[in-house]
């Protein structure tokens, strides 16, 4: 027992040790600062997996049945809440703790190489901007990564230990049920057991990949059944606008690629070159190829999505951080002569790179949305809603923009979406508050006062519309800086209203 943790006692696994307990302090300080969550995708997820866990099935309202989020990340967070009780911490703390395990993943996957490009992997992995943000952030960025990449990782261990096999399939499948990108998995893996052929009838025609192949099928046969079952499709989601602006071409692959610029100064320009340096200089190594491809096959299929945001390069960030890594190793090997002065400069980027994502961090440079100041982006609606429930009535009627954020806030007996509770203007002689907020621009915006009143086309039950006329009194606006633009959520109260036409 004794030897075997004294092989664990090596220089490079303190220094592993390390990097998770800076990354860990870090994390605590915005931890301890959290109060909301910045998304209103992050709600839905937390929703989702609250009411699963509370026996009100994959739904939002705890009513309807939901499948335009995949069942993988709501499914994450549940153990966690049935400890805590809390689903917004439960969640925040699930993506910290997936975030410790890609931190150790970027380092195993570098130390197949060597030492050096697994530590600085590492090390760049949990220092950048995008990496730290997710951390706090309810979403699928991180855990797509680490299980996508976790099952590639696996997959080609399962080669020389078998039972690797199994874990590596439950991975890709939960990969699939986070995002249904990780579908495309099968092409890396695909060249994987092209190059290793020769071994294909020995892996495949085993006891052990039947089982993590049967384990992979029931799971998400069951999933794409329920799908069936409920909406009449295996896949039903929120992959397309619906105006044009999906579809893969050119442009889409340029409109994509183009913001890996904003993933740092530094870094996006060493990642490229650490990709040309894997490609020219790594041929005979054949999980660099595979990793190659999934980075490849990851840019072209996302780009077909309508959303290209930078933020989006951090379900691939541990294989940036790896080619940079490589990039740096070769470096050094190639010229032996000049070894001490290039480990110096090696030594100085890497630094560099720490620094660079830090400050942009801290910041809000380059990307104003994966910045400290997008932490706790929905503070004003938790604010609004909360002086809502202490000081205004409890028999008013109160309509809001979105029902999932504003529901986890206001706690009130009449409430209702912009939607229907238009309908409550025509019906009640009671009062009625109202929302708005920047963070919905897509359905507040026709409710934001101008001149002093709002105008809006009520729809009646006989399938025509008045021109309605609000005339509001603003109660009170809370108001939270964002660094690029100011978050605000205002309470409004109707003083009156006409028919106009």
């Amino acid at each position: 027992m004794l030897k075997e943790f004294k092989k664990y006692k090596t220089k490079e696994n303190y220094i592993v040790l390390s990097i998770l307990i800076i990354f860990t302090l870090i994390w605590l300080f915005l931890f301890l600062n959290f109060s909301t969550l910045w998304a209103q995708d992050s709600f839905w997820y937390a929703r989702l997996g609250e009411n699963l866990a509370t026996g009100n099935g994959f739904t939002l309202d705890g009513v309807n049945p939901h499948a335009q989020y995949p069942l993988g990340l709501p499914l994450l967070v549940i153990p966690l809440f049935f400890i805590l009780g809390d689903i917004f911490s439960a969640g925040v703390i699930t993506m910290f703790l997936l975030s410790l395990g890609s931190v150790i993943l970027a380092y195993n996957l570098g130390k197949e190489i060597s030492p050096f490009v697994g530590l600085t992997s590492a090390i760049l992995l949990a220092s950048h901007n995008l990496f730290i943000f997710n951390s706090m952030s309810v979403m699928t960025e991180t855990p797509f990564m680490f299980f996508s990449i976790l099952g590639l990782y696996l997959f080609m261990k399962s080669y020389k230990k078998r039972i690797l096999i199994i874990p590596s399939i439950i991975c890709i499948t939960f990969s699939i049920l986070i995002r249904y990108d990780g579908f495309f998995l099968i092409f890396p893996i695909a060249l994987y057991m092209i190059y290793r052929r020769k071994d294909f009838e020995e892996f495949f025609f085993s006891k052990k990949t039947f089982t993590a192949i049967g384990i992979g099928i029931l799971v998400l046969g069951s999933w794409f059944l329920r799908n069936m079952i409920a909406f009449g499709t295996p896949l039903f989601n929120a992959h397309s606008s619906g105006d044009g602006s999906t579809g893969l071409s050119p442009n889409t692959i340029w409109e994509f690629s183009k913001q890996i610029i904003y993933t740092g100064y530094l870094f996006p320009i060493l990642a490229l070159l650490g990709i040309m340096v894997a490609l020219l200089f790594y041929k005979k190594n054949i999980e660099i190829r595979v990793y190659l491809l999934w980075v490849l096959t990851y840019v072209l299929f996302h780009s077909w999505w309508w959303a290209r945001g930078p933020r989006f390069y951090g379900e691939i960030l541990i294989l940036l951080c790896f080619f940079i890594a490589i990039e740096f190793d070769y470096l050094i090997k190639i010229y032996k002569k000049k070894r001490g002065l290039l480990k110096k400069i090696t030594y100085l980027l890497i630094l560099l790179l720490v620094f660079e994502q830090l400050f942009i961090f801290y910041s809000g440079s380059i990307n104003h949305e994966s910045t400290i100041y997008t932490l706790n982006r929905y503070d004003p609606i938790r604010e609004a809603s909360e002086y809502a429930n202490k000081n205004l009535p409890e028999d008013a009627v109160y309509i809001f923009p979105e029902y999932v954020v504003y529901t986890n806030f206001l706690n009130k007996k009449e409430i209702t979406t912009y939607q229907s509770g238009l309908n409550h203007l025509l019906s009640t002689k009671g009062t009625i508050y109202f929302f708005t907020d920047n963070l919905h621009p897509w359905i507040t915006g026709p409710f934001i006062p101008k001149g002093g009143e709002i105008l809006l086309s009520v729809p009646l039950q006989q399938g025509t519309s008045v021109k309605v006329a609000l005339y509001p009194q603003e109660i009170k606006t809370f108001e939270k800086d964002s660094g690029e633009k100011v978050i605000n959520a205002t309470i409004w109260k109707i003083e009156g209203f006409e028919i106009v036409g």
